[in-house]
């Protein structure tokens, strides 16, 4: 990150060049999929539907006792 010539700016910039080059260099090692869209599509996964609960939530036994 680059200073400003102010002294009164205390604001940290951006050198943008640097971390294009960083984001550059990050997907050229890592060997990416840059192009990620054309990808082959796969089917959605299919989930189940909500269910409602076959047991009773106990929310009356820790009311009203003082944890300390």
């Amino acid at each position: 990150m680059a200073t400003s010539s102010r002294p009164d700016d205390y604001r940290r910039k951006w050198d943008r060049e640097e971390y294009e080059r960083l984001a550059q260099e990050k997907l050229e090692d890592e060997d990416i999929d840059v192009d990620w869209k054309s990808r082959d599509k796969q089917p959605p996964i299919r989930r189940e539907f909500l269910k409602p609960r076959d047991y009773r939530v106990d929310l009356e036994s820790k009311l009203g006792p003082k944890i300390l």
